[in-house]
């Protein structure tokens, strides 16, 4: 299980570290500034890991492999970058509520409305057990955005030549 970031004002991996730590058999690896985290994160788990900021290449493959990547944040309005990665690697999200959010993945991630242990831990439960149906709603939602995403420059292709006719 993968947290990116961890360092912003309204990022919670403090939530995502005590449902953690509940859960037998799950790891946590949250990336970003190590001392920082380390820091305001203190925690006693070899199932945590502060892993720093990784390259690029080490990154977006972690990405990919975590069985789930989590959006815990306190954020009310936006939508972040790295959600965008992790649908584009097909990778099953848990996230807290916004409407942005909601908008945007339509049914494709599990939403959390409170941002409490309790509630990641269920998320995180329900994403074990049917982690493959997760998998398949998030890589649809990429393939259908894909898909619009053609069908929009082709249209605005098809309008600039007739402009130019």
């Amino acid at each position: 299980m993968v947290y990116p970031g961890g360092t912003g004002p309204y990022e919670r991996p403090d939530v995502a570290i005590e449902a953690v730590k509940e859960l037998e058999g799950v790891t946590l690896v949250i990336t970003g500034k190590k001392e920082f985290l380390k820091r305001i994160l203190p925690h006693e788990s070899d199932r945590i890991v502060f892993s720093g900021f990784l390259p690029d290449e080490e990154y977006f493959g972690l990405l990919k492999e975590a069985d789930v990547v989590l959006n815990i944040t306190d954020e009310p309005y936006t939508i972040p970058h790295f959600l965008y990665e992790v649908m584009a690697a097909g990778t099953p999200i848990i996230s807290s509520w916004n409407l942005p959010i909601a908008k945007l993945f339509n049914g494709s991630i599990y939403l959390i409305e409170e941002n409490s242990p309790e509630n990641l831990k269920k998320a995180i439960i329900e994403m074990q057990r049917n982690r493959e149906e997760w998998v398949q709603k998030i890589r649809k939602l990429r393939d259908d955005l894909k898909r619009v995403r053609r069908d929009q420059i082709q249209e605005l292709m098809d309008c600039i030549q007739r402009k130019g006719s």
